[in-house]
């Protein structure tokens, strides 16, 4: 009775003693060897409790009663060793923070290659006009329109910086600070010239979830601004917020919302606010890291523009293999469609709404020359086909050059 009672009241060490003195006087009391199990998962020595019950199984002929008290001893021993399992895999994650958190990161990239389409040219030789109430006209594209073909010369750096939210407690979370540039140069294409350069600040912290005891919330802004040809042509701002969380010891997922803000500074009419709903799963499997995401997303003008509001959705795939200590494989994946919810022009296929697909693959191959340096060789295509063969956009890309990292 004291050993119950004290298990009543929590007072598990209490009632550790009294089952150990019930079953050195009676070591045929089977009930009482299940109670010191009990008091051991309590405690939290499972594999005492464990080896408690096998001794039950094995000594004695439970009746049902008690093997369904067994049964529910094993599973309070198993939902406490998941909880030491995520509790572990908690304490990592916060060491992996607090090892982000004392460290800066920076890359510099140059590369020099080839594109099949430095000017944006169309996939078409001339589009058809539909004017209301006469026969279809023909025109054909100026060449200046059809693709050219170029060397490409392009420098990109990124500088990262990480911090914790609470000097005293770094299991708070962290902020991190990035800036990024990037300058493309085609030397005998004028006018495509570009440059950008971006600025972002986020948050990652942890979350209590009634679904998801190890959820972290990230959550950020960022701003970019875009130049070609030597014109101011874009400024860009962007929310976003989302929830991570582990799904297994080698697997997490990511739901994000965003909202983009474009402004176009050369047509202010084709302004736009972009909403996006993602989600994403990251797995690691050994020396290979895999991520699949897929989103939808609305493009909404801000002022009256050919094809209204578009729909879009978006399916992507990353992967990341280390062939071997110095060589890494990367790949990328991004298949998607876009649907304008009005007609285009009433000049272009009698007003008929623009849809297109498009489909954008990279494959890279990073060789670690040195701690700090790689040799990086990459191939990328990016194309797109519409219901109007004005908007065909094919480019292939083939890039090497040097990355430093830090």
């Amino acid at each position: 009775m004291l050993g119950l009672a004290a298990l009543g009241c929590d007072e598990n060490t209490l009632a550790l003693h009294a089952f150990e003195r019930v079953t050195l006087q009676n070591p045929n009391h089977a009930g009482a060897w299940i109670d010191l199990a009990v008091a051991n998962v309590r405690l939290g020595d499972g594999q005492s409790a464990e080896g408690l019950l096998a001794f039950v199984e094995n000594s004695f002929e439970p009746p049902p009663a008690l093997r369904a008290q067994i049964q529910q001893v094993r599973q309070q021993l198993q939902a406490q060793q998941l909880a030491e399992r995520r509790a572990e895999q908690l304490a990592k994650a916060q060491t992996k923070d607090r090892e982000q958190s004392k460290t800066w990161r920076g890359e510099w990239w140059f590369q020099a290659g080839h594109t099949n389409n430095a000017n944006a040219g169309v996939a078409t030789s001339g589009i058809t006009l539909t004017p209301t109430g006469a026969d279809p006209v023909y025109l054909a594209l100026d060449p200046s329109r059809k693709p050219r073909s170029d060397a490409i010369y392009q420098w990109r750096g990124l500088l990262q910086h990480v911090q914790p939210l609470n000097s005293d407690d770094e299991t708070k979370g962290f902020s991190e600070w990035v800036i990024q540039a990037r300058h493309k140069e085609l030397p005998n294409t004028t006018g495509y010239n570009a440059q950008d350069i971006g600025l972002a600040y986020s948050q990652d912290r942890p979350i209590q979830l009634p679904w998801a005891q190890m959820a972290r919330l990230i959550a950020g802004v960022g701003v970019q601004t875009y130049q070609m040809g030597g014109v101011h042509l874009l400024d860009s701002t962007l929310l976003h917020a989302g929830i991570k969380q582990p799904i297994s010891a080698t697997c997490s997922t990511l739901a994000r919302v965003e909202i983009e803000h474009r402004d176009y500074q050369p047509a202010g009419y084709t302004d736009a606010t972009l909403q996006w709903l993602t989600g994403r799963i990251y797995c690691t499997y050994d020396k290979t890291g895999v991520a699949l995401g897929a989103r939808v997303g609305q493009d909404r003008p801000d002022a009256l523009r050919a094809g209204g509001i578009a729909y879009r959705k978006e399916l992507t795939l990353d992967v990341l293999h280390a062939i071997s200590p110095v060589l890494v494989l990367e790949g990328s994946l991004v298949v998607g469609v876009a649907e304008d919810q009005q007609g285009y022009s009433p000049l272009m296929a009698n007003n008929r709404s623009r849809s297109s697909a498009k489909t954008n693959w990279r494959v890279a191959l990073n060789w670690a020359v040195e701690k700090h340096w790689s040799v990086v060789g990459s191939i990328e295509e990016y194309k797109e086909e519409a219901n109007m063969p004005l908007f065909n956009f094919v480019e292939r890309q083939l890039l090497l050059g040097l990355r430093y990292g830090f």
